[in-house]
C-alpha cells in the first residue's frame, strides 16, 4: 500500500528493478491487494484499500494503448507498444478488482478484449 502512486500506479517507475517494466508489477499489485479487500477487518483501512484498487484500475485504463493492450510500461510512456503477457496480467488484476466490488472501467475490459480477439488467429 506504501508502494501506491499518487497516479495510481502500484510501484515506483524510477526504479532500476522495477523502471523498465512496471506494468506487471503494478498488475501483480492490483490483483494482490484486489484479493484482500475483503478479508480486511479495519474498516478505514478497507476504505483505504477500496481508494487505492480504484485509482489503480483506473490507471491500467488510462495506461493502455490504442489497440486495449498494455505493454511493459503505460502506453504513455512506452510508445504505444503492448503485448500479450502484460495485457492478460492486467486483465487478471480488472477481474480480481471488479470481484472485489471496485469500479473498473467498463471500456478498459471491452478494449482489453477485442485486442485479445486480434491477436488469436
Amino acid at each position: 500500500m506504501q508502494r501506491v502512486q499518487p497516479n495510481g500506479l502500484i510501484g515506483s517507475p524510477d526504479s532500476q528493478s522495477e523502471g523498465g517494466r512496471y506494468m506487471y508489477g503494478h498488475g501483480f499489485g492490483l490483483l494482490f491487494l484486489s484479493s484482500i479487500v475483503g478479508d480486511e477487518d479495519n474498516l478505514a483501512r478497507r476504505q483505504e484499500l477500496v481508494h487505492i484498487c480504484e485509482k489503480a484500475a483506473k490507471y491500467c485504463h488510462d495506461a493502455q494503448t490504442h489497440r486495449g493492450g498494455w505493454g511493459y510500461l503505460s502506453a504513455k510512456d512506452g510508445d504505444d507498444f503492448d503485448e500479450g503477457s502484460v495485457t492478460v496480467t492486467q486483465l487478471q488484476a480488472l477481474r480480481a478488482a471488479r470481484n472485489a466490488g471496485i469500479i473498473v472501467p467498463v471500456d478498459a475490459i471491452r478494449k482489453a478484449q477485442k485486442y485479445l480477439a486480434a491477436c488469436t488467429n
